[in-house]
């Protein structure tokens, strides 16, 4: 008998179609002339779901769940600049559900995700910036759940990310559209970079990777949390993955990367070297990246080319996961830290 294949495999799943697929993947060739690498840039910021962005892909499968079990209301949270939040508000918006937003008070309440959160019809509960820890988020994301069903509605929550092993799927599927791509390119990418946040985008990477036997190494660049507990949420949420789509496959410790030298004072905080990238990445090949993510996650690329990590000549592949809209919300920063 022959054992299904990835593919296989991920069409016996529940999905709902979000995102516009395949993204392009594009060189850059005046940045990897500066860096002197082979540099390539998957662009899941052209999603298309409510300005784009990763978590498309997540919320296909995530939410198909959702309609399986006959929701009307989505709950998730995130912070104010959430573009998790905002992309699933448009979601259940197209699935016609109703959408409420539990967010901690980031360093921007207003514009950005936020006017987008509103536009888009989402019930918003912005906690107080002394409730706004960890723990009291998802604690208010479950009492608003038992609310809604004493009201009779059928509310569905989607945690921090659509971080789950449903939503890592969304990433196995990407890394099956790169391979197509990689053999139009006729590509052989030594290294794959991504964002480092809820981690189910550097998760659903890695399964993708080692299910295809891809011999690329997956690099995290953490935005908000130390390198060894993110390192091992990837190992268990990839294991995770694996069993939830049922191969018989597993990681270890020494199969995850995540650098955390780029957090600065924190997340959502800008650095001098996120500043560097948006300027580097906008002037040199016209691409636009955010504050928050992916600014910090192409600082940790580029300063492992400069220290000699990432080889000269390599491959390496970005993932670009959106959060354009955050640019909008932290307008006056941005236009002097890029002029620095």
């Amino acid at each position: 008998m022959i054992a299904p294949t990835v593919q296989d495999l991920l069409a016996q799943q529940p999905r709902v179609p979000l995102a516009n697929l395949p993204t392009p993947l594009q060189p850059l060739p005046n940045l990897s002339d500066q860096l002197g690498i082979d540099l390539w840039v998957k662009r899941d910021d052209l999603t298309g779901l409510a300005l784009g962005g990763n978590k498309a892909r997540k919320l296909e499968y995530v939410l198909a769940d959702a309609v399986r079990r006959g929701a009307d209301t989505i709950i998730t949270t995130g912070s104010t600049q959430s573009n998790h939040a905002r992309m699933t508000a448009a979601a259940a918006r197209m699935l016609g559900m109703e959408c409420y937003l539990v967010l901690g008070r980031g360093r921007h309440v207003t514009g950005g995700n936020m006017l987008l959160d509103t536009i888009l019809g989402a019930h918003i509960e912005v906690l107080a910036a002394a409730d706004s820890e960890l723990t009291a988020v998802p604690d208010r994301v479950r009492e608003l759940g038992d609310e809604l069903r004493n009201a009779r509605r059928k509310p569905y929550i989607v945690p921090l990310g659509a971080s789950t092993p449903a939503g890592c799927l969304g990433y196995v599927r990407a890394v099956v559209e790169l391979s197509e791509q990689f053999r139009e390119q006729d590509l052989r990418p030594d290294y794959i970079y991504v964002v480092a946040g809820s981690i189910g985008t550097q998760a659903g990477i890695l399964a993708g990777v080692t299910a295809l036997e891809m011999p690329a190494s997956v690099q995290g660049v953490s935005v908000s949390a130390p390198r060894e507990p993110l390192e091992e949420i990837v190992v268990n949420l990839t294991n995770d993955t694996f069993r939830y789509l049922g191969l018989d496959r597993a990681i270890t410790g020494d199969d995850a990367h995540v650098d955390d030298s780029q957090i600065g004072e924190g997340y959502g905080k800008p650095t001098p070297a996120l500043w560097e990238a948006l300027r580097l990445a906008a002037q040199s090949d016209g691409l636009l990246l955010d504050p928050v993510y992916t600014g910090k996650a192409m600082a940790g690329l580029i300063d492992h080319a400069r220290r000699g990590i990432l080889p000269r000549g390599s491959t390496v592949i970005f993932m670009h996961t959106g959060g354009i809209p955050a640019l909008f919300a932290y307008g006056d920063e941005v236009s002097r830290g890029v002029k620095k």
